[in-house]
């Protein structure tokens, strides 16, 4: 697990999205899961147990191949 993940946690990772700017909340969800994985260095996977999913599900998402569910868009 991601070393910030440790430190920080979850709620943490919450907190800086809603204060994310706005051209990102603009972006389509791959893409603010793609801006905040390079922000803060995480990889796939430990972004994937963020979110409480499997990392090739979050994968699908992120190259739009598949939409997120409610559960994942409230979660991150």
């Amino acid at each position: 697990m991601h070393p910030y993940f440790k430190k920080h946690g979850f709620f943490e990772l919450l907190h800086f999205a809603q204060k994310a700017p706005a051209e990102w909340c603009d972006a389509p969800f791959f893409e603010m899961i793609r801006r905040i994985r390079m922000l803060h260095g995480f990889s796939q996977a430990d972004l994937a147990v963020l979110a409480g999913r499997n990392a090739s599900t979050l994968s699908r998402i992120t190259t739009g191949q598949s939409r997120p569910d409610l559960e994942l868009l409230r979660r991150l």
